[in-house]
């Protein structure tokens, strides 16, 4: 590129990128950082000007500052999915856990996290869960545990375990001394053409419009010990009431999930929280929540967001609201075209969003978003022909009713609707039967490290969308896991995670929906529980999947009439009782590597039997009779699906005699058989069935009369 001024050499950003990225394939730590500062002094340097004479020197207080951040090579791939279960669920009062990798070179990544699990205490008694998902090239890690979002440095008291190559732990509560110790290679670096190099601390947190800065307290402290007695006076062991609780939100909900007392908090009495509204109930043992309502705060911040076009970042630390806060309004295209509307926090257990018992549905839409609506902007939306998307995006929070029952939440309504794209974000313990957790309707979405737990309702919902990737989420003890409606344009896609506990169904396909699903497990131990349903209209082919049955009367997978269903490489892990396997009236299409093994009800079409195979057919299967004494069956090979061997006759055969095969691997359903005498010694006749074949077996009849010693060789062909 030509310079306005003669003489100098102008340096574009792209190849200064360009010379770098040579750079660093010819070398690399020390003699890297030096070449990289060599490079960025002489790039305002004076060349020689052919046509003139040579430019003075340029002064040094004249140079522009040029940097350049020096990020890890081989970066230590951090952990990100990390999840934590309490003993005793409810609670947010918060540790933060970070985990450590190392690598099979030694080099130890800087701790990633926080992650928040909201606990009242960590003991042997009261343990917490962890597990985590593993990066390729991750060896181990180490688990760390502090009392605050801060990044651990130095030495201190936060090791939980070390050197852990598996992916799961039991936190009984026991600290000990342990050393932050990054590998120096592992830390970026920033080179500037005045001050070399150094080390800098960076964050993948954007610049934001920070809801802290329009009054959010972030406050909320919660308890499972609370005790009312009728009267304003609401105790606890754990919380103590001070004068800044003064004016906050005080409620409490009992096991049944109901609230006997939601009010302010009116003064102090010792430790004592003195209400503005007595209860209506004397009980212990109630999950109690004293926090600021943030509502108009978070509702201010938002509002700020969008007009500055920026994302909205929400602090560490529980929110309570009493209405939606987060809203896009159903106007005629408002948003500028190639703009992303972004709701972010500081991780799925850091930042917590708790919805009062008092919260307002006035403002709630039936079958949108009680905490974020989006009613307009779609993602790929397009303008003209010209790909001007503006996408919505949720990512690192989580939001709880406290196992609240609301009585008002309108009925298939989320916590959450209409976000293109999620990203590890809780919805947790809202026990009104018409909530959903995540919710999208008629435009491509992403979910992805999702973890919806404890609802009455359904985790998730998508219902006519044109594109949708569900991956690695958690969607766990609630009515039903993951509905799909009306997904017909593409298929819509379940890859990983685990769906698991649902009092209904873990996956409900409808509506002419075509789903495709990798490597998901589902689980769920109830008498009533579905695993997979798959109704008449829709197509879901299985890969992979894992399916875990606990009681008789359960159904591995229902595939009702009309509907299609292709399987391959399924397992299946039944812990107790005898439950149903596949109760199929449709179309079910065996592709192979299925273990189907359990019960299996089958009033539609079968197509395949490729699973019924592994194990080779033995003559202890093949049983002679009327072929004389001493008859003998030889020559044995293949399986249940395709055989051939070798029957002896003895002395004095009988006419017609029969031959009763065991299938050496029985089918998933009665198939069809065809057999032939392809050889021997003996006369060739003809082969019928004695009886129609089962699941486990078919009968033959030979019609002839053998001779003795003579052989004849027979081949069995049967499948579905």
């Amino acid at each position: 590129m030509k310079s306005r001024f003669p003489g100098i050499l102008v340096v574009q950003p792209f190849s200064l990128r360009r010379v770098a990225g040579s750079l660093a394939r010819r070398f690399s730590g020390a003699a890297l950082a030096l070449a990289i500062v060599l490079l960025l002094a002489v790039m305002p340097a004076a060349a020689q000007n052919t046509q003139g004479p040579p430019n003075p020197p340029i002064a040094q207080n004249n140079l522009q500052a040029q940097t350049l951040t020096l990020l890890p090579q081989r970066p230590v791939p951090p952990v990100t999915i990390f999840n934590a279960v309490a003993s005793l669920p409810g609670n947010v009062v918060g540790y933060f856990y970070w985990v450590v990798s190392h690598d099979a070179a030694g080099n130890v990544g800087a701790p990633s996290g926080p992650f928040l699990i909201n606990v009242t205490t960590v003991s042997a008694s009261y343990p917490v869960a962890l597990s985590w998902t593993v990066p390729a090239g991750v060896v181990s890690v180490d688990i760390l545990r502090t009392a605050t979002s801060a990044t651990p440095s130095g030495t201190s008291t936060i090791g939980v375990a070390s050197a852990l190559s598996a992916a799961v732990l039991s936190d009984t509560g026991s600290l000990s001394s342990y050393t932050v110790n990054t590998s120096a290679s592992q830390i970026p670096q920033v080179c500037t053409n005045l001050g070399g190099c150094g080390v800098t601390a960076t964050s993948n947190v954007v610049a934001a419009i920070n809801v802290k800065s329009y009054g959010a307290k972030v406050d909320g402290r919660t308890s499972l010990d609370g005790v009312l007695n009728t009267t304003t006076t609401v105790t606890s062991a754990t919380l103590s009431c001070t004068s800044a609780d003064i004016g906050k939100l005080i409620f409490t909900v009992n096991g049944l999930s109901l609230a006997k007392l939601s009010s302010t908090v009116a003064s102090c009495s010792g430790a004592s929280f003195i209400a503005n509204a007595a209860a209506t109930a004397s009980e212990s043992g109630d999950i109690l929540v004293i926090c600021s309502d943030d509502t108009t705060a978070l509702q201010n911040a938002w509002a700020a967001a969008l007009a500055a076009s920026e994302p909205l970042q929400l602090a560490s630390g529980i929110s309570c609201v009493t209405s939606e806060p987060f809203d896009l309004p159903n106007a005629v295209n408002p948003y500028p075209a190639n703009q992303a509307y972004i709701v972010q926090g500081y991780g799925l257990q850091a930042s917590i969003i708790g919805i009062a018992p008092s919260f307002s549905f006035a403002s709630v839409t039936q079958g949108h978003g009680a905490i974020f609506s989006n009613a307009q902007v779609q993602c790929g939306y397009e303008n003209n022909g010209a790909h001007n998307f503006s996408i919505v995006t949720a990512r690192d929070f989580t939001v709880t009713g406290f196992k609240f029952n609301f009585p008002g939440w309108p009925n298939t309504t989320g916590a959450l609707y209409g976000i293109c794209d999620v990203r590890r974000v809780g919805v947790f313990a809202i026990q009104s039967t018409g909530a959903v957790g995540i919710m999208n309707s008629g435009t491509e979405s992403r979910v992805e490290g999702a973890n919806v737990q404890g609802l009455a309702g359904t985790d998730i919902l998508e219902s006519n969308s044109t594109s949708v990737n569900l991956v690695d989420n958690i969607l766990a003890y609630s009515g039903t896991g993951l509905t799909i409606s009306g997904c017909t344009l593409n298929p819509c896609i379940v890859r990983g995670g685990l769906i698991t506990g649902n009092t209904t169904a873990a996956l409900n396909v409808s509506t002419g929906s075509v789903v495709n699903v990798y490597g998901t497990r589902f689980g769920g131990a109830g008498a009533t529980t579905k695993l997979i349903v798959n109704d008449g209209t829709s197509t879901t082919k299985l890969f992979g999947v894992q399916l875990g049955q606990g009681a008789t009367g359960a159904i591995g997978i229902s595939n009702l009439s009309g509907g299609s269903v292709y399987a391959t490489g399924i397992s299946w892990t039944i812990s107790s009782g005898t439950p149903t396997e596949v109760n199929n009236a449709g179309n079910f299409f065996d592709l192979g590597g299925n273990n189907l093994t359990g019960p299996i009800t089958n009033s539609g079409a079968w197509y395949g039997s490729a699973s019924i195979t592994g194990t080779a057919q033995v003559s202890g299967n093949i049983t002679p009779t009327g072929w004389g004494t001493g008859a003998a069956v030889s020559s044995v090979s293949g399986d249940s699906r395709a055989e051939q061997f070798t029957v002896t006759a003895g002395t004095s055969p009988s006419a017609n005699p029969t031959l009763a095969i065991i299938f050496a691997t029985s089918f998933s359903v009665a198939p069809v058989c065809t057999v032939q005498q392809i050889g021997g010694t003996g006369i060739v006749s003809d082969v019928t069935q004695s009886t129609l074949p089962t699941t486990t077996g078919v009968t033959l009849t030979w019609q002839a009369t053998p001779t003795s010693a003579a052989t004849y060789i027979f081949s069995v062909r049967c499948g579905s």
